[in-house]
């Protein structure tokens, strides 16, 4: 298991037996771990170790902590691969971990920035073994700030070509709670309007194609409970640091 903890807050992520990366919990600051039992693994039939030819359904439910497409999860995907025959899928497991202090630029990008004594980094590594395909997610924890950064890195290990069709940022798998999505939407010199629906059944998103995150569309998306105001309530929230063609989206299965 591994904790990050700002001053109020916790992010639980765990390993299942298999290798898979999952993410346990994000909320209030926890004072313990609270096990690995968030992640759902003693429920047969959904746990291979149970039955072996429910894998299937044990990847369409296990709250994968960066999900790929092809392999059993048929919920949104952040990460679809294609090698040169065609055809699409990877299976990315656990290979080891670093935490570090501060947090490490991101060439060629604007990003948030840390010294040592004010972030620490965790960086998991996960592998394809038949793809040759190694990826890092990164996590910094701006403990005073409350706010926890991430991002993806993928090298191609291989001698093969791969595609990289879809590269999400991150995905984070919870239990509804009558959720409401709040957006910010707008127009020139009206940006920024807050769009408030309660999510359903199925996926609602906000996007952009425009190659920047556009007046129309702002690179936001936050899920908060009926009660949610300025003072009261639970809000979850991502925002991209920065922005070219974008989506973000909520999925309620």
């Amino acid at each position: 298991m591994f904790k990050l903890d700002t001053t109020h807050t916790t992010y639980l992520i765990g390993i299942s037996d298999e290798g898979y990366v999952g993410h346990a919990y994000y909320g209030r600051r926890l004072k313990g771990f609270g096990g690995k039992y968030r992640l759902r693994m003693e429920e047969p039939p959904f746990t291979p170790s149970v039955n072996k030819r429910e894998k299937n359904s044990f990847l369409d439910c296990f709250p994968m902590e960066y999900s790929t497409g092809g392999v059993g999860d048929y919920r949104e995907s952040c990460l679809n691969v294609r090698n040169e025959s065609g055809s699409m899928g990877s299976e990315l497991l656990y290979e080891s971990h670093e935490v570090s202090e501060g947090k490490p630029a991101l060439p060629g990008l604007p990003a948030s920035f840390g010294e040592r004594g004010d972030v620490e980094t965790l960086e998991i590594v996960l592998r394809d073994t038949a793809l040759e395909l190694k990826v890092i997610l990164s996590y910094s924890v701006f403990e005073r700030e409350d706010v926890i950064t991430r991002n993806v890195r993928i090298e191609n290990e291989g001698t093969g070509s791969l595609r990289l069709e879809k590269m999400l940022s991150a995905c984070l798998d919870m239990d509804n709670r009558d959720f409401e999505m709040l957006t910010l939407c707008g127009s020139w010199a009206r940006e920024r309007y807050i769009q408030r629906n309660r999510i359903c059944p199925g996926k609602q998103l906000v996007s952009s194609t425009k190659g920047e995150s556009s007046h129309q569309e702002h690179p936001f998306l936050a899920l908060v409970t009926p009660e949610a105001a300025q003072e009261t309530g639970e809000v979850y929230a991502m925002h991209f640091v920065y922005s070219g063609n974008f989506m973000a989206q909520a999925e309620v299965t």
